[in-house]
């Protein structure tokens, strides 16, 4: 069942995909919006034990620093992440941690421990070009929280964590047979399908023609 809902989804949002602009390569500049003020700023990329790490908009740097969504990055290494409207708070919780970071503060909580942020490293919200908004957060800071090694990559303008085992991110919750959610992204040109509550099961993709269309089949689900 849950193959079938995949299938759907991939076919439905193919076509319109192909004609999205996805993140930005790195190197490229674009123009955001940081509290009504443009910027222009080079993308970036991110990437995780030498994998690069998909995401819906662009890293890039401000500063110095390269600024990332912090919801993508987190899911993507295996945290839950909450949206706390009224306090402007940014919830990001594993097995090990729990992470609080408040827009335009100067501070963060790990494990109830306050952390001072300066004041390039403060979470903001980032408006881009195609009108998306997005909280972000210098990588460094949110990396080192989740128990990642920073590295930067100046040449290239990438980002890079690298998994610290004594302390590895860990998922709230262990893998279920279902899938919680499934979202389709365009990265630099490429569609990327993109599924929470599996954890570390085998995915295995392949094309059928007359519809084309592309099937993922995961293990046990």
């Amino acid at each position: 069942m849950e193959r079938k809902k995949i299938i759907a989804v991939v076919f439905a949002f193919c076509i319109f995909c192909l004609q999205m602009s996805g993140a930005m390569a790195a190197g490229e500049q674009i123009t955001i919006k940081i509290g009504g003020q443009a910027y222009t700023v080079f993308a970036a990329q991110v990437k995780l034990n030498g994998q690069e790490v998909p995401m819906a908009v662009s890293p890039y740097v401000l500063d110095s620093r390269i600024v990332v969504p912090v919801r993508f990055l987190a899911e993507y290494v295996g945290a839950d992440v909450k949206w706390d409207a009224a306090a402007q708070r940014v919830v990001i919780t594993t097995l090990k941690q729990e992470i609080e970071l408040w827009i335009g503060q100067n501070r963060m909580l790990v494990n109830g421990q306050e952390i001072a942020l300066d004041n390039g490293s403060v979470p903001r919200i980032t408006v881009f070009a195609d009108g998306e908004m997005r909280t972000m957060v210098p990588l460094r800071a949110i990396g080192e929280a989740l128990g990642f090694a920073v590295g930067y990559e100046a040449d290239t303008r990438t980002g890079t964590l690298t998994e610290n085992k004594e302390s590895s991110t860990k998922p709230v919750s262990p893998a279920g047979d279902s899938i919680d959610k499934a979202e389709i992204l365009v990265y630099n040109g490429k569609v990327v399908l993109r599924l929470s509550g599996i954890g570390q099961k085998k995915v295995k993709t392949s094309t059928l023609a007359d519809p084309s269309r592309i099937i993922f089949d995961i293990e046990g689900a």
